[in-house]
């Protein structure tokens, strides 16, 4: 037998095409909020983590300081009062111990914390310069311990992926297992929509990328595969500057995080956005925002909803990222919004319990009435109304073609399992499985896999071999 193609995309894929569901705005429910400790997060709250270890949430200061606060009873209030309050679990400290500046050497302009992530009992945190003019940031990632208080842990940063450190040096998350093998790593990182659009992407980024690589040795730029962005040559949500309105991107977007939801197809993008005509400049009659830059008021909280199938298609290579656009976008209210910038500073997400935590930046006036601190409201993710019906998995019928079935192919030292099946042809094609015992596979295959089966030889024998995520078709001589 001979080789004579190799189909990434593989039936895992394909089973869980039909078996997951998309998310849409009525699955979400809104559970509540909470306060945080007045003090060092006036202005502050960006970005947040979860902590599975402690069943707590991390939260960055203004000044990049870092804090561990544990969640309080969660009460839905629109009475700022009947909130209660966190504490701390650890006090702030720096995490960065100093090196934060590393990640832009020389830049004069204000660095902060773009992202947290808690990955293999360490802390990967990302920086992200402000103003980057010249496009000069390459490097963005960096590891600490999850003891805050410890000193002497921070290694970093480093470059992540070569598509530049303004499409991956902010938000980060965990990607459900059952996605892993898919998109090939166990986590994604992105950043979009800030400040000199020509060095970031106009709408939300990800790329892949395994936080395991992050400080490890002889690991000089830690691989990552975009999964989705949009650059300046391929402004597909909406061009930056564009006169007018866009309801999914303009230039004053902006993501705080997102929720890479468990056994569901979506990730969720959750930012804010302005539905307005853009402006660009200081005499925008913006009455929410009165600095020079870009504008759009009003503004509102805003989701952008990805199908996880969509992405494996850009790691796959069947499409450029930035042919990947979201699949639906929602706006969404919050207590104790006022007529601001709306903005998001964080999301953190539990995949235990299906929560998700966000920040609302400046809406806590505390006792002083001034520099508000955030509000961490709670979300709980349901089972998405858009799943599709039950799959019929019943095996097909027994092949009417009394062809030999050629012998199983020999095992090799990375397969997974074997699978020897026929696909037989009479008026149509129809895949036999001939295992024992027998395989039950969703049909139809991914429409990669499908399209190339429908054009093999139908006088021909096939046996496709199953690995960890492709197949090889053979053919028999």
């Amino acid at each position: 037998m001979k080789i004579i193609s190799l189909a990434v995309a593989a039936l895992s894929i394909a089973s869980l095409s039909f078996s997951q569901g998309l998310l849409q705005k009525s699955d979400i429910t809104y559970l509540g909020a909470f306060r945080v400790p007045y003090g060092d997060l006036e202005a502050g709250g960006s970005p947040l983590a979860w902590n599975p270890v402690n069943g707590t949430i991390f939260i960055t200061a203004r000044d990049q300081r870092v804090a561990e606060v544990n969640i309080p009873q969660i009460v839905n209030s629109s009475q700022l009062s009947n909130l209660h309050t966190a504490t701390f679990k650890t006090g702030f400290a720096n995490i960065t111990e100093g090196k934060l500046p590393l990640v832009n050497p020389g830049d004069v302009n204000g660095i902060g914390i773009g992202g947290l992530l808690v990955y293999g009992g360490r802390l990967i945190f990302t920086g992200s310069t402000y103003y980057d003019g010249a496009g000069s940031q390459v490097k963005s990632h960096f590891t600490s311990g999850l003891n805050l208080a410890a000193t002497g842990d921070v290694q970093g940063p480093y470059q992540v992926g070569t598509v530049g450190a303004g499409f991956v040096a902010g938000y980060m998350a965990l990607i459900p297992p059952e996605w892993q093998a898919a998109l090939g790593g166990p986590a994604v990182t992105g950043q979009c929509c800030i400040p000199i659009i020509s060095r970031t992407s106009s709408g939300p980024a990800l790329s892949v990328f395994n936080p395991d690589d992050v400080a490890k040795s002889g690991v000089s730029i830690v691989p990552a595969s975009p999964l989705v962005y949009y650059n300046l040559d391929h402004s597909t949500l909406g061009a930056y500057g564009a006169p007018g309105k866009n309801a999914i991107f303009n230039g004053a977007t902006s993501i705080g995080g997102i929720v890479f939801a468990s056994g569901t197809r979506s990730v969720l993008f959750i930012g804010k956005h302005g539905i307005g005509d853009f402006c660009y400049g200081e005499n925008c009659n913006d009455p929410a925002d009165a600095s020079k830059g870009n504008h759009a008021y009003p503004y509102v909280y805003q989701v952008w909803a990805y199908d996880v199938l969509e992405l494996a298609k850009a790691k796959a290579g069947t499409k450029s990222p930035w042919e990947v656009v979201p699949y639906s976008h929602w706006n969404f209210t919050l207590p104790f919004e006022t007529d601001d910038e709306h903005q998001i500073g964080g999301v953190a997400y539990d995949p235990v319990t299906q929560r998700f935590f966000v920040s609302q930046m400046k809406q806590d006036p505390g006792p002083y009435n001034y520099a508000y601190a955030p509000i961490i409201h709670a979300f709980k993710i349901g089972a998405p109304t858009g799943t599709p019906p039950p799959i019929d998995t019943t095996p097909p019928p027994p092949p009417v073609d009394t062809t030999p079935v050629p012998p199983p192919i020999p095992p090799s030292c990375d397969t997974v399992k074997i699978e020897t099946i026929r696909l037989v042809h009479d008026t149509v094609p129809r895949i036999v499985y001939d295992t024992l015992p027998p395989i039950i596979l969703p049909a139809p295959p991914p429409d990669t896999v499908e399209t190339f089966l429908n054009g093999l030889d139908s006088n021909r024998i096939w046996t496709l071999k199953m690995f960890r995520s492709y197949l090889k078709i053979y053919q028999e001589e």
